[in-house]
């Protein structure tokens, strides 16, 4: 026959008084600690996004920072080498000229010298028909005649 055990009735009771002094006094508190802790670790992941936002931010500037800089960079670069080709320009404009002039100046000494040889010429010429004339006339002619009619006959050679 069946019969019930007073000790299995009580170890019940004992334990359905054991789980509600349990609920009472420690589930909640271990309730409350539990809720505290998962408050601080949301706390922490929301500050956690904060930062990564902050730090994207940052990431940004500094990028832009860099864009702007390698922008000016390029810029400047590109106004010195402007800056440049035009000096070389007006210096190489300079050279030509300067080489026009001395080329000028050259062929006017030249021209020069030319003309200074050409009359050193005519008048040896002229000293070398003289003699030649007096010694095939003789002594006779006027020296200063002479010198004009040579002149005069050169300058009718060198016309032709």
């Amino acid at each position: 026959m069946l019969t019930l055990n007073w000790n299995i009735i009580w170890t019940f009771v004992d334990l359905i008084v054991l789980y509600v002094l349990m609920k009472k006094f420690l589930f909640a508190r271990v309730q409350k600690v539990l809720d505290q802790r998962q408050e601080m670790i949301q706390g922490q992941m929301d500050y956690a996004k904060e930062q990564e936002a902050l730090a994207n931010q940052n990431l940004q500037q500094a990028q832009e920072t860099v864009e702007n800089a390698t922008k000016e960079a390029r810029e400047k670069a590109q106004r010195i080498l402007e800056a440049a080709s035009k000096k070389e320009k007006e210096q190489l404009q300079a050279s030509e000229e300067e080489a026009k002039r001395i080329l000028i100046s050259s062929r006017k000494q030249a021209e020069q010298e030319r003309k200074k040889l050409l009359a050193d010429t005519q008048d040896e010429m002229v000293t070398i028909a003289m003699l030649a004339a007096r010694k095939a006339v003789g002594n006779n002619i006027n020296e200063e005649k002479e010198k004009a009619l040579f002149e005069d006959l050169l300058k009718k050679v060198g016309e032709a």
